[in-house]
């Protein structure tokens, strides 16, 4: 709503047809990276995109990102690669959405990932699982081959996490229930000055 985005005046907001609505700050470049998302799937409502390390490194070497650990159980078998994409172009905005498919996540060669959620706070926290996840496959990589987790545990993971606290949490209905208990921790360091990451 509007008056949510009252104490953000580095916010900027865009139609769906990429008309700028309101905000001062500059325009990003590449505004394709994060329409051409919301305009094909419907289940989208909110896309990052950004560039974290590790994860540039481990698609730079010919590594996939698979799901390694439980809290990837949202993600696909492995995260889809494009080749370098520069989301100025609406040509490589609507390429990158075929090369993520029904997948929540997509690396760039020599540039970075597009990640999405149904919330704010599902998109960023898939981020950081991302990355955190390729950090882990880097450090695994240099003793032997990493190994993904089966999808019969992941998806069994998904039927109970968070099933303790779902009638005492107050929550919104989208979004999952450790996707926000997670916002939450980390929203709650960066109040108090302190860094997420240590990358």
């Amino acid at each position: 709503s509007p008056r949510a985005l009252e104490p953000f005046p580095a916010l900027l907001e865009y139609d769906m047809s990429g008309r700028l609505i309101s905000g001062k700050r500059d325009q990003p470049d590449e505004i394709f990276f994060y329409l051409c998302p919301y305009q094909t799937k419907k289940q989208v409502g909110a896309v990052i995109h950004c560039h974290p390390p590790m994860a540039i490194a481990l698609t730079a070497i010919g590594k996939k990102i698979v799901p390694i650990h439980q809290r990837m159980a949202g993600f696909s078998s492995q995260i889809p690669v494009a080749p370098w994409l520069y989301g100025y172009w609406r040509k490589d905005g609507e390429l990158a959405v075929r090369k993520m498919g029904k997948s929540c996540a997509l690396m760039i060669e020599g540039h970075g990932a597009i990640v999405t959620g149904e919330t704010i706070e599902e998109a960023c926290m898939n981020m950081v699982e991302l990355e955190r996840a390729a950090k882990m496959i880097l450090l695994a990589g240099a003793q032997r081959k990493v190994r993904a987790m089966p999808p019969a545990k992941l998806k069994k993971f998904q039927t109970i996490v968070g099933s303790k606290w779902k009638d005492t949490v107050s929550r919104g209905s989208k979004g999952g229930l450790v996707e926000w208990m997670e916002w939450n921790y980390y929203a709650a360091l960066v109040r108090k000055g302190e860094r997420w990451s240590k990358l």
